[in-house]
Parts: structure tokens; C-alpha cells; sequence
């Protein structure tokens, strides 16, 4: 699989110890990657990056507000909003109106976790310019 970019590689290269680390993070990126070219295939959308908040801030509107300035700018292009949410995410983003349109696992064996996790693929449909 091929990334968007060569500066993921050169990132995980200066950023992770051992080799064990680049290749969970490329499983990561790789996975997110796909699933983003197989719904878009180069059409264009504006893709909302990872969204983390610390678990003792959550829910106090942070995440919202982030949210917020991605959908405007899609507005503002009349484009289409996209994200992958994590399982702890989804409900943020379906409150600002994403809906599920695919999902992708990421084995524990693949990622040295205690449990498989899944991304879900979100859509935000375009509003009229």
C-alpha cells in the first residue's frame, strides 16, 4: 500500500525506536490510507486529521469546537467532511452530523495491543455553497 506521502515515512523514521514501533504505525497508516482511497478515490473532501483529547477533558465542548472549524471550511468549499473516528469519537461526530459509511479493524497482533481496534469511516455530506 502506498501512503499519500513520502513525509509519513520520514516522520515515523525520526520519531519511533525500533523497528517494531515503524511497522505498527505504518500498519495504522497504511489502514487509514486505504480506507480513505477506496471511498474517495481522489475525489475531493476535506478530511478532519486525528482529534485526541486527554481523558480528563473530554466532554467539556474542546472537541466540538475543533470539529466546528473543519466543517466550516468544508462549507465554505462546498465540499463533503470526512473523518475516521475511533469507537470513542463516533458520537462527537454524529452529533455534528457524520454518518457511517464504512468501518476497518486493526488486529491486536498488528498493533502489539491488548484488543482489536476499529476505525469508522464518517461522512459529513456537502451543504449547498
Amino acid at each position: 500500500m502506498v501512503l499519500q506521502s513520502g513525509t509519513h515515512t520520514s516522520t515515523l523514521d525520526q520519531n519511533l525506536n525500533g523497528e517494531s514501533q515503524k511497522e505498527i504505525a505504518f500498519n495504522f497508516l497504511s489502514l487509514n490510507s486505504g480506507l480513505r482511497q477506496r471511498l474517495w478515490g481522489g475525489r475531493p473532501h476535506v478530511r478532519l486529521s486525528l482529534l485526541c483529547t486527554r481523558q480528563d477533558f473530554q466532554r467539556q465542548g474542546a472537541g466540538t469546537v475543533l470539529v466546528q472549524q473543519g466543517l466550516a471550511l468544508a462549507e465554505q468549499l462546498g465540499l463533503p467532511g470526512y473523518v475516521e473516528a475511533s469507537t470513542v469519537g463516533y458520537h462527537l461526530y454524529s452529533k455534528l452530523g457524520f454518518e457511517q459509511v464504512d468501518t476497518a479493524t486493526i488486529k491486536a497482533a498488528d498493533w502489539d495491543g491488548d484488543r482489536d481496534r476499529t476505525l469508522v469511516a464518517m461522512v459529513r455530506p456537502a451543504t449547498a455553497k
